[in-house]
């Protein structure tokens, strides 16, 4: 069985975050190994309370639980939304499924919006709507294409993860428009574009009418997006830190002037932990 502690900022990091092993062999997916077992429901709730978090839900599936816990202080600067980390347990299907019944909402978001607004953050002002969708449908085409081989290459638990993401989304919200295919896209076929579209002399010349010098490859932390009043900046992705010798997980994301976020691993797992 597998513990997933989760520091979420964008949800991206549906795949981006820290698994926790115990009881189980080494592989080179697992970030900490550890001898010990899950400790109880009031046991988390507490560790969760003296990291600074209050549990706002608590899930059961198959047996396996599910926690989120919002921060006491911790908040986005723009929208004042708590900060928030989950506790999942079970095989890698089993804890999918469960961080996808506490974030659907989260998980819909980055499967449309973020999406969504890929394709025109590649492109100057000046570049066509028409060219967008163009180049939006050869994104997707070539994705689909080369889909067979890059999931033979994904290893089965992620997989396994994806699909548990996909079935507690549904399971929230019969309606929801994500899907495994949408999630796959996200986690693997974003970063297959992004290689494609930093090659400038390869994607860029199939497209007709398109100039080089109408390209613009994403420039992380540069001409980030301000805050309302001007006195920040937005945070592309998330930073997360371990520090190994106090065992403990830091995570910055939203804006810069957010306040950083932690967890403290021994806090939610019996045993010795030691490094993998």
């Amino acid at each position: 069985m597998s513990i997933f502690l989760s520091i979420s900022g964008a949800l991206k990091s549906i795949l981006a975050r820290f698994l926790i092993f115990y009881k189980g062999r080494k592989t080179r997916s697992i970030f900490l190994s550890i001898n010990g077992a899950a400790k109880s429901t009031d046991e988390l709730t507490q560790a969760f309370a003296q990291d600074g978090y209050d549990v706002v839900q608590n899930l059961n599936f198959q047996g396996k639980r599910g926690l989120e816990a919002q921060s006491r202080t911790a908040q986005n600067y723009e929208t004042r939304e708590k900060k928030t980390v989950y506790y999942v347990e079970g095989s890698h299907y089993q804890m999918g499924y469960l961080l996808g019944q506490m974030a659907a909402a989260k998980v819909e978001t980055m499967t449309t919006k973020f999406l969504d607004s890929i394709i025109p953050s590649f492109f100057h002002s000046n570049v066509t709507q028409p060219k967008h969708e163009w180049l939006w449908k050869l994104a997707i085409d070539l994705i689909e294409d080369l889909d067979k081989n890059m999931r033979a290459v994904v290893p089965q638990p992620l997989l396994d993860e994806m699909h548990g993401l996909a079935d507690g989304c549904r399971a929230v919200n019969s309606k929801t428009t994500v899907s495994f295919d949408k999630i796959f896209t996200l986690n693997v076929g974003v970063d297959f574009l992004l290689s494609i579209v930093y090659n400038v002399e390869g994607l860029w010349k199939k497209i007709p009418g398109l100039q080089p010098q109408q390209v613009k490859a994403p420039k992380y932390y540069k001409n980030n997006i301000p805050s309302t009043d001007g006195k920040t900046v937005q945070i592309n992705g998330a930073t997360s830190l371990c520090n190994l010798s106090e065992r403990t997980i830091t995570s910055h994301y939203g804006y810069f002037a957010d306040e950083w976020i932690a967890l403290t691993l021994p806090n939610y797992i019996s045993g010795v932990m030691n490094p993998a």
